[in-house]
């Protein structure tokens, strides 16, 4: 590593600018790998690994990476540095060489900026075109230059570019304060019973409640339709929290069993994302619910991604890489789920996965949001999180901004009297059939025939 400013023996934090990084890899192209440096202690030789160390680079079978542009923030100390390259997949890399330089605080605006214009993923699409937010980003780096904005202004401007009409660019502070404020964080909740959430629940028999120390509200019972039951779910987020998830997940499969029809209704109108693992976990039990083997799993694709491969050119994508998703080879589980403009990020992978589980979308479309934030760390400031990747459905097609589409399109308004899109939702329960025989189930749960995936190598808008 070069270093010009060497103090390797005063302790510290400090953001080195990786100025060349040649990478070698063999293995599954589907997956993404970082790199990390870690400390090493001298006497026993283990490695230590800060998160706050991470560049994320795509990552694809026998192609050479060369000069690629990132930053990790090092801990200097008397303990020598080591690069480490981490993969996710199956598969080998190694790295040829690495070349890293200190970043000095009168340079870190610039760094920032030059990170944003190499690795955002929505240029001209959610935010400025690359060239208008570099032209937007000079006068603040002569504000810096002479001293009359501070770092933390500095940042909060060059984000301001892009946070107008993207979600996930926002910073987290040293002290933990997010701004802008995102999702429930930046709402209250009113009562179940004086609220959007009012109609289902009062209508619920057997209605249970939860709540997580993260705000997310969970609400399940059963729904009385011609005769029947069925299942209705509301979950307000996908907060990263398992034994929450898992006590909510029992009481979904019980109240399927003893509806005796494998029907259920989820609730993402006010879901604005989280961990996805945690949606897809819930899926699989509901879907092994209506199982007779549900050991009997096969993986599926339900989305697509890609990361910007030219930092010259906002246009220009790595190959799409495919989400895949374990799930029972059969099942009688029948999902509706409701959706709104309210329903977004990992929320919206979720939703992607329970279509492809043959699940019915009712209500507008979901908020087109999803760009795997990845952090730039300022020393003494915090963590910029900027959207890194292009997310698609499971035929490559993006749909940020745009959003998902529903299935049973429903706009009208909700109110503490009326559900228009609940009661659309159990009208195509009704009006669907009560049973599905053996032929049809495995035409709408046999996920793998449901789609294939040909012929996307590159993304290119």
């Amino acid at each position: 590593m070069d270093d010009d400013d060497d103090d390797s023996s005063t302790d510290g934090t400090h953001l080195y600018e990786l100025e060349a990084l040649h990478v070698v890899t063999t293995g599954d192209p589907l997956d993404n790998a970082y790199v990390k440096l870690a400390t090493v202690d001298e006497t026993t030789g283990t490695p230590e690994f800060s998160d706050q160390t991470r560049l994320i680079l795509p990552t694809f079978p026998n192609i050479v990476h060369g000069s690629l542009l990132g930053y990790l923030l090092l801990e200097a100390g008397p303990a020598r540095q080591r690069a480490s390259i981490f993969y996710d997949g199956q598969g080998t890399m190694s790295v040829e060489s690495l070349c890293a330089k200190r970043i000095e605080d009168s340079r870190m605006i610039d760094a920032l900026i030059k990170f944003i214009n190499r690795y955002y993923s929505y240029f001209n699409v959610r935010g400025p075109s690359r060239n208008d937010f570099l032209a937007q980003t000079d006068t603040i780096q002569s504000n810096v230059t002479s001293g009359d904005v501070t770092t933390l202004d500095a940042v909060q401007q060059v984000l301001g570019a892009l946070t107008r009409s993207d979600p996930h660019v926002y910073l987290v502070t040293n002290n933990d304060t997010v701004i802008p404020p995102l999702g429930f964080q930046a709402m209250e909740l009113s009562p179940l019973w004086d609220s959007s959430f009012a109609v289902p629940y009062g209508r619920l028999k057997e209605r249970q409640t939860w709540k997580d120390g993260q705000n997310t509200l969970a609400m399940t019972g059963l729904l009385n339709m011609s005769g029947r039951r069925a299942v209705y779910f509301l979950l307000t987020s996908l907060a990263q929290d398992d034994s929450f998830y898992e006590e909510v997940s029992q009481a979904l499969v019980q109240l399927l069993s003893q509806a005796k029809q494998y029907e259920i209704i989820l609730d993402l109108r006010h879901n604005p994302g989280g961990d996805e693992v945690q949606g897809l976990k819930i899926m699989y039990d509901l879907l092994s619910a209506g199982s007779d083997n549900p050991s009997d799993i096969q993986s599926v694709y339900y989305a697509t991604n890609s990361f910007r491969i030219d930092p010259e050119d906002e246009n220009r994508f790595y190959e799409i890489q495919r989400a895949p998703v374990d799930v029972p080879v059969q099942s009688r589980t029948r999902m509706a789920v409701l959706t709104s403009r309210n329903c977004v990020s990992s929320c919206e992978g979720f939703v992607l996965a329970l279509r492809q589980a043959g699940a019915i979308l009712v209500g507008e479309n979901t908020a087109g949001a999803s760009g795997n934030p990845q952090p730039f760390l300022i020393p003494n400031v915090g963590k910029a999180y900027i959207s890194t990747w292009k997310a698609g459905d499971v035929n490559g097609v993006p749909f940020e901004a745009s959003g998902i589409a529903a299935d049973i399109e429903v706009t009208a308004v909700v109110s503490a009297d009326d559900d228009p899109v609940l009661d659309a939702a159990v009208q195509y329960m009704e009006n669907s059939s009560e049973t599905a025989d053996s032929a049809s189930v495995d035409s709408q749960t046999s996920l793998v025939a449901l789609f294939t995936f040909a012929g996307l190598v590159a993304l290119l808008l």
